[in-house]
Order: C-alpha cells, then structure tokens, then sequence
C-alpha cells in the first residue's frame, strides 16, 4: 500500500504525472479488455465503463504516456477545483 500511496501523493498532490509508474495507455487497454468480455458476458460494469471513457478523454488530450492518474486533471476541469499542490511525499523507513 506505501507505494500506491506515495504514487498518488507523488502524481495528484504534486501534479507530477510523468514519468508514468503506470500509463494511462496501459490502463485504458486493461479497462477495455474487461468491459469487452463483461460485454460478451452481460454483465454490467457502469463505472469501468466511465473509467474508460475518462481514459479515452485524457488520451484525446496527449496524455497516454502519463501516468494513469493524470485522469484526475479531468476531474479537477470538471469541478472548477484542483488539488492543493503543496503536499510532498514523504518517505518513511
């Protein structure tokens, strides 16, 4: 968990969304490859839906090769707010 937490303070808080721990492109292909086969399978998958078409709005704007959390800029659009950028990530022995 450390590490998926200093990643998020690293990319949202700091707004440091390159280099990619995990890209944006390699997410989007994942979340497509699940909501194909719950497709193939009937079975509802409403915000994996929404996540790929988040992804697919971020790609749109160049942004594959960040990181995947570079999807939050969007949110931040949305809402007319941004995350406080003063955060650091701290590490911890």
């Amino acid at each position: 968990m450390n590490v998926l937490h200093e990643g998020f303070f690293r990319t949202v808080f700091k707004g440091e969304y390159e280099p990619a721990g995990f890209a944006l492109n390699l997410a989007r292909k994942d979340i497509g490859l699940a909501t194909e086969l719950a497709k193939e399978f009937d079975v509802p998958m409403p915000i994996a839906n929404l996540s790929e078409q988040l992804a697919i709005q971020a790609m749109n704007r160049g942004w594959g090769e960040h990181d995947s959390t570079s999807v939050v800029k969007l949110q931040e659009e949305m809402a007319g707010v941004e995350f406080p950028r003063r955060y650091r990530c701290s590490q911890s022995s």
